[in-house]
């Protein structure tokens, strides 16, 4: 199965991330104070690997940045062994067995 490599700074170190579902979300950050004002948000993003017939798609959902890949702005990367893409202040490396 793929995998990903999560780098965050409240990790401390690299952790890797399966890919074993057809969806897998990742939390980004959390604040601690509600950012909310009455309304119904998240106060993280979340990245989205999506598992289609051509590869994993990789997305943002839960506010409104975007993904950086290869240092330009995107709304989702299709993803080579290899790719990285950054949400906020993560960092994901993807890469395919063998």
């Amino acid at each position: 199965a793929p995998w990903v490599t999560i780098s965050h700074p409240d990790f401390g170190s690299d952790k890797d991330v399966q890919l074993k579902d057809e969806v897998t979300c990742i939390g980004e950050y959390g604040a601690p104070e509600d950012t909310s004002k009455g309304k119904s948000i998240s106060n993280q993003g979340y990245l989205l690997l999506v598992k289609t017939p051509t590869g994993v798609l990789a997305t943002t959902t839960g506010d409104r940045r975007l993904l950086v890949a290869k240092g330009k702005p995107v709304l989702f990367k299709l993803l080579q062994s290899g790719d990285s893409v950054e949400l906020g202040i993560m960092s994901v490396v993807f890469h395919l067995p063998g």
